[in-house]
């Protein structure tokens, strides 16, 4: 397992949700970030604790760190196993990096969600295409 070094994309505002009353996501940082460290990481909200980084977690190469790759990608849960929730960081993802989450979900039959800044496109079955457009991301 890889460590953040670094890396603060997650509370960068690429997540959304809610610490302690104080919004975050949509470009802005969570108020917790400080010194490149989470400050209530022991404490950290739900939406934080159910974030499980695709990088540190070895699935992708050394050059997807997120704020290298400009790609934050997550594991997530669905009714029939494991997804990946690919949030662009400011920008599209790369051809590169889009090959490299392709390759990925082509080899462990996991379906994966492009999440960009105005819209959210959902790749897999057609079990996993529905049952995600029936929820609100």
């Amino acid at each position: 397992m890889r460590n953040c070094d670094s890396c603060t994309a997650c509370c960068e505002g690429w997540l959304q949700g809610e610490a302690y009353g104080l919004k975050f996501g949509k470009e802005n940082a969570c108020p917790f970030l400080t010194n490149l460290r989470c400050s209530i990481h022991c404490v950290r909200p739900q939406v934080c604790k159910n974030f499980y980084c695709g990088w540190i977690q070895e699935l992708f190469p050394e050059w997807m760190r997120p704020d290298k790759s400009k790609v934050l990608i997550s594991v997530e849960n669905w009714s029939q196993g494991q997804c990946l929730r690919c949030i662009e960081m400011g920008q599209p993802i790369s051809e590169e990096a889009l090959d490299e989450i392709k390759k990925f979900s082509s080899k462990n039959n996991c379906p994966y969600i492009i999440q960009g800044k105005e819209n959210v496109s959902y790749f897999g079955s057609e079990k996993f295409i529905q049952e995600k457009n029936q929820i609100k991301v």
